[in-house]
């Protein structure tokens, strides 16, 4: 029977085993080069896991639609710009813009163009035409004309609906009236009006139009109102300023007859 060694006395251990150099796992030097990490199988490792996040996938697809969406586009100024009527409409609408915005009538009396072409529908109406009055047009004998001054007068006939209504809403209403520029030109005389109303209602911008053949400057203040305001030039001091308020709720042909009114419209420099 052993004894047990003394309580303060270390036991006899055998020494530690120490394996050889041979047998310790040596770390892996890090490769720094370039070439792909490949596999037992032959596969790059890390190659796939790139390709797998997805990245390169949606930026193909990307490149793949701005490319598409641009080729649809060249195509469609092509087919744009091959068609006649959608080209003419382009430069008609340029060519308004233009126009208004940098054409300058004169007031000039050579600019005018008195001859007016034949109005149909007008045959036997009366005309207003006066001595010192440097215009003139028809109109329907049944229509009263009331006349304020020389070259101020006011072409009224009232609808069906007019009753009841302070505010003209129905009817023939038409005026004309020659004033003196004051040193304006026919441009600033319509655009001192344009200004005039344009804090009080929607009113459009001024430009070039026609009226019984003379080239001036006209606009419209829309909404409720529905006045058409043209100015027309007469003589170097003079010009003719047209307001046409006329409505036509139920279709009784009011337009119709003020249009040929002012169809006739002639001016006498």
């Amino acid at each position: 029977m052993e004894e047990d060694p003394p309580l303060n006395q270390e036991p006899n251990l055998p020494p530690p085993v120490i394996p050889p150099v041979s047998e310790f796992q040596m770390p892996q030097p890090v490769v720094s080069n370039n070439e792909p990490n490949v596999n037992s199988k032959g596969k790059e490792v890390g190659a796939i896991r790139a390709v797998n996040n997805g990245r390169p996938k949606r930026l193909i697809l990307l490149v793949f639609g701005l490319a598409t969406l641009l080729m649809i586009g060249i195509a469609g100024y092509f087919i744009l710009s091959k068609s006649p009527e959608i080209k003419k409409s382009a430069q008609k609408l340029v060519s308004v813009s233009k126009i208004g915005e940098n054409k300058e009538l004169s007031l000039s009396p050579e600019k005018v163009q008195p001859t007016p072409k034949t109005v149909g529908g007008t045959e036997g109406w009366a005309e207003y035409k006066k001595e010192g009055v440097n215009f003139s047009f028809k109109y329907p004998s049944e229509l009263a004309i009331n006349e304020y001054n020389p070259g101020f007068v006011k072409i009224r006939q009232d609808g069906p609906n007019q009753a009841g209504h302070e505010e003209f809403v129905d009817g023939i209403y038409l005026w004309f009236r020659s004033i003196d520029a004051g040193g304006l030109t026919l441009k600033q005389a319509a655009d001192e009006t344009y200004m005039s109303l344009k804090g009080d209602t929607n009113v459009s911008f001024p430009i070039v139009g026609s009226l019984g053949g003379v080239s001036g400057y006209t606009f419209r203040a829309k909404g409720s109102v529905g006045l058409d305001y043209y100015y027309l030039p007469l003589t170097q001091n003079l010009y003719l300023e047209v307001v046409d308020g006329t409505k036509d709720p139920a279709s009784q042909g009011f337009s119709q007859t003020a249009q040929k009114i002012l169809a006739t419209l002639v001016i006498n420099p």
